[in-house]
Formats: C-alpha cells, structure tokens, sequence
C-alpha cells in the first residue's frame, strides 16, 4: 500500500483534506461506523517553575492510505478549532482510535 502524507496548516488546506472523510461517511449506511487513527501533540513550556502544556499544536489523522498533518498551533492560540476538523471530532459516526 502506498501511504501518502499531507502536511496542512491552513484553514481551506484542511477543509480539502479531511473531505475525503466526510465523503466516505457520506457514502456508506447511516448504522455503520468509520475508524480513522487519531493523535494530538503540542508545545511544552519547560521554563523552570513555569512548566505548562500550550494549546494543541498538532493533530493527525490517519484514513485509509493517507496521513493528514494538521498544523492548527494558529487556530488554537486563538481558541477557535477549523470546522472541518471539528465536524470530525463531534462525529460520533467516525470512531477515533490513538
């Protein structure tokens, strides 16, 4: 299998990447489920005395043969999340295994 890998970090990037698993849930029964793998990574603040977790810097999504980078460190700084990559997230349709 050829795995392909798609580093994204802006909004319409993301939206056109995470549409092909939109379109495959829209393709198949209403009582079936779609596994994708699913990880998050973010900056660490090691100063010392000053140690915290930022917001999440990095999310990847693995699906089918693909592996989408999502670089999304500018949208959480802001505390906003891009709504492809949210309507993924509340999907209860899409199981997210990591």
């Amino acid at each position: 299998m050829d795995i392909k890998i798609h580093i994204k970090s802006n909004a319409t990037q993301i939206i056109a990447a995470l549409a092909c698993i939109q379109e495959k849930l829209d393709s198949i029964p209403e009582y079936d489920n779609l596994m994708i793998g699913f990880d998050m990574e973010w900056n660490v603040d090691l100063t010392p005395g000053q140690y915290r977790n930022e917001a999440t810097a990095v999310v990847a999504i693995a699906f089918e043969n693909h592996i989408f980078i999502l670089q999304i460190a500018s949208f959480t700084k802001l505390k906003k999340i891009p709504p492809a990559l949210k309507n993924i997230l509340v999907q209860p349709r899409i199981i997210k295994a990591g």
